[in-house]
């Protein structure tokens, strides 16, 4: 099932410190910079924040890549919440949780470009979906799992100044249908295209990120937006957008320390246009979530980081009938050279 919640709003921060080794940037010269993320893709590398778009670009010939893992817990229908969607004519869906374990990439080609990739596993937990026509039933279809669809970016740092702190990026990519759509149901019918780990469509999308620091403490702001193209069963899975703003603050680090903690506050808003299917809107899909996420962020000067960061809703209004959310957890490790 695809969730109804891309489209985020982030914000976040690169957290430089008052003194010591990590005054300016890039904190560590000629050893360690954070290589850019795409909330886009949803792939997230070394950057401070954890949701939100990079503002900043890798610099010429450096390298990032890293593995991130993204757990959504659902407010799951009980099966009979299910029977009685069935007895309305009411085609809802539920899952326990999503589950998607993402690689990423990104080379500079210049100063002020980078590239990169994502390429998510995606699974999900024991998908029902309430029968519709006949006896009120429902549908038991267990678990799900296959290769998501491959997302290429391109970023192009516009404002670049590191001694005022200061950044703009433009991004531009698309999400290509790599991932499989071919899982079948408990009754050996293909599953419905939003129920699939890939889309099989291709969807361009474009963002802005932004960020100023002042001493220990950022503010950034990003916005995407992706066109959802025509793909597998006929289906438009629908356009996104998110938008993201936020605060980080990296606290005073000693001379001598080998490692830079930053700790961030973000708010992200996620809207998708409902999905279509053969033309058909789908009433059960669609609509705003909006999540508050503090979060975490060490790095060492070889290169190495990792970062958590716990959303917890603060508004949800989704379309239809739809299981909404409980929390998610974003955690991974990436590494820049």
């Amino acid at each position: 099932m695809r969730i109804p919640l891309v489209l985020a709003a982030s914000c976040a921060a690169i957290l430089p410190a008052q003194n010591g080794p990590f005054a300016a940037e890039p904190r560590w010269p000629d050893r360690w910079e954070p290589p850019p993320r795409c909330d886009t893709c949803g792939f997230g590398s070394g950057s401070s924040f954890v949701h939100t778009l990079a503002a900043e670009s890798l610099r010429a010939g450096h390298f990032g890549g890293g593995l991130r893992f993204d757990w959504q817990e659902f407010d799951a229908f009980s099966d009979a919440q299910l029977l009685q969607f069935s007895a309305q004519g009411i085609g809802a869906h539920s899952i326990d949780r999503s589950l998607v374990l993402r690689a990423g990439a990104a080379y500079g080609v210049a100063d002020d470009c980078t590239v990169g990739l994502d390429l998510p596993f995606v699974n999900h937990r024991d998908l029902r979906e309430a029968a519709l026509g006949g006896t009120p039933d429902f549908e038991a279809n267990g678990d799900q799992s296959g290769l998501g669809d491959l997302s290429l970016f391109v970023q192009w740092c516009g404002v670049k100044d590191p001694a005022a702190e200061r950044y703009l990026s433009l991004y531009a990519g698309a999400r290509l249908p790599t991932g499989d759509t071919r899982l079948q149901a408990s009754d050996g019918t293909r599953l419905e295209a939003d129920h699939q780990p890939g889309s099989g469509s291709v969807d361009p999308f474009v963002g802005v990120a932004v960020a100023q620091s002042f001493g220990a403490t950022t503010l950034a702001a990003s916005a995407a937006f992706t066109l959802a193209g025509d793909g597998a069963q006929g289906s438009n899975l629908g356009d996104v957008l998110r938008v993201s703003c936020g605060v980080g603050w990296m606290p005073e680090q000693a001379a001598d320390a080998t490692a830079s903690w930053r700790f961030m506050l973000e708010l992200t808003s996620e809207w998708r246009r409902p999905m279509h299917l053969d033309g058909a809107v789908d009433p059960n899909t669609g609509g705003v979530q909006v999540f508050l996420a503090p979060g975490v962020r060490v790095s060492w000067k070889s290169g190495l980081s990792w970062f958590a960061s716990v959303g917890l809703p603060v508004l949800q209004n989704l379309d239809g009938e739809q299981a909404e959310t409980r929390f998610r957890v974003a955690a991974g490790v990436s590494l820049s050279f």
